[in-house]
C-alpha cells in the first residue's frame, strides 16, 4: 500500500499591531503557520514610522506581541535613541549629565528610564548632583500617578521632559533633556524571547 504523505500546512500573514496607546496602528505582518507561536516574539521598529513625529526618528522601539487574533496585538517594552545621535549632540562649553534608574507606575509596572540632559554651561559637580536627585524625585512622583500605557503616552509627548524641565530650571539653565532609553522591567522568563522579523 502506498504510504500516505503528511499534509503540508499553509503558512499565513499576520498583521501585527502597536498597542491603544500607539492607535493600533500596523507594525509589521508575520508570515508564520501556527499564528499562536508568535505570542511572546519581540519586534523593533522606527518610532518615528508609528507616531508621524519628526522628533522620534531617532528612536527604535521594542514591542513584545502579547495575543494573536484576526493580528498581533502588542505591548511597547521599550525604546532607545541611537547613540551616534547622542554624540551629535554634545556641545562644546556645555555638561552632560545622564542618568539610570527604576520607577514603579499606579498599576505596579517597574521601568527603567534613562534621561540625559545638557546644560548651558559648564556646571559643578554638585550641581549635577542636584540635578539628577531632582529628576528621579519628579520622575517617580510622575510614574506613580500613572497607569504603564499613560506613563509611555506622556514620555512620547514630551509631557515628562517638558514639566522637568521647567523644575531643573531653577537650578541651573538647560539646553535639552531627553529620555534617551527606556524598558519595562521583565521577569526572568520573558526576557529570553527571540525577535522576529516585521
Amino acid at each position: 500500500m502506498a504510504e500516505v504523505g503528511k499534509i503540508k500546512k499553509k503558512k499565513l500573514w499576520v498583521p501585527i499591531v502597536a498597542p491603544m496607546v500607539l492607535q493600533n496602528k500596523a507594525i509589521g505582518d508575520a508570515y508564520v503557520v501556527d499564528p499562536k507561536s508568535i505570542i511572546g516574539k519581540t519586534v523593533s521598529v522606527n518610532l518615528s514610522s508609528i507616531t508621524s513625529d519628526k522628533s522620534h526618528r531617532d528612536f527604535m522601539a521594542r514591542f513584545r506581541i502579547i495575543e494573536v487574533g484576526d493580528n498581533a496585538k502588542t505591548e511597547i517594552i521599550g525604546f532607545e535613541l541611537g547613540n551616534s545621535i547622542i554624540g551629535r549632540t554634545i556641545r562644546k562649553g556645555k555638561d552632560r549629565v545622564d542618568d539610570s534608574f527604576i520607577v514603579r507606575t499606579k498599576d505596579n509596572v517597574g521601568v527603567r528610564i534613562k534621561p540625559y540632559l545638557q546644560t548651558n554651561n559648564y556646571v559643578a559637580r554638585s550641581v549635577q548632583t542636584s540635578l539628577m536627585k531632582a529628576i528621579r524625585e519628579y520622575s517617580y512622583d510622575f510614574a506613580k500617578s500613572r497607569s504603564y500605557n499613560e506613563f509611555i503616552r506622556d514620555i512620547l509627548s514630551h509631557k515628562l521632559q517638558k514639566e522637568v524641565k521647567i523644575k531643573l530650571n531653577k537650578i541651573t539653565a538647560l539646553k535639552f533633556i531627553e529620555i534617551r532609553r527606556l524598558e519595562k522591567i521583565e521577569s526572568e522568563s520573558k526576557k529570553s524571547e527571540e525577535p522576529i522579523a516585521a
